[in-house]
């Protein structure tokens, strides 16, 4: 699909509403782009942000998962400084 500079691109999503998709400047290979939505329906960001934030909520979820499994372990031995130690002495 080409555009060029003013034209958009509709999208109509299951509940009926739209988002508007407006070029708005085309200058050498960058091309200015600009979104009208509904802020109920999604939200928009650059393909670096999104794999940015997927990473840190992946890295979060393992550290939670961990310190869990590691409270439970602690609470299981009782703590005691032979399985603190092999619990890494946290």
């Amino acid at each position: 699909m080409t555009r060029k500079t003013d034209q958009k691109i509709i999208i109509t999503i299951p509940t009926g509403e739209t988002v508007e998709i407006s070029i708005l400047e085309v200058r050498g290979d960058n091309v200015r782009i600009g979104f009208e939505a509904p802020r109920s329906v999604f939200s928009i960001d650059r393909q670096e942000v999104a794999d940015a934030v997927a990473q840190t909520n992946l890295e979060a979820a393992a550290g939670t998962a961990n310190d869990a499994a590691e409270a439970g372990l602690k609470a299981m031995f009782g703590g005691n400084s032979a399985q603190t130690a092999l619990l890494g002495n946290r």
